[in-house]
């Protein structure tokens, strides 16, 4: 997880906000946040997202899905 100090764009700070999910445990936060669809408005935010966002995006997803 990168530094809040070290981000320098408004992508930076959308993808820090993406990753923050790796901190929530509680299954009801999860499921709310997969129900809503909050990492794909998020994602979807994002101009152009290069292969690391794209690959970033694929593994946040997948601990989505797979979290219970």
């Amino acid at each position: 997880m990168a530094d809040i100090k070290d981000r320098e764009t408004k992508i930076d700070f959308k993808f820090f906000k993406m990753a923050w999910i790796f901190d929530i445990k509680l299954a009801k936060s999860i499921e709310i946040i997969r129900e809503n669809k909050y990492i794909e408005i998020i994602y979807s935010d994002i101009n152009s997202p290069d292969k690391l966002m794209q690959t970033a995006y694929e593994k946040i997803q997948e601990y989505i899905l797979s979290a219970n």
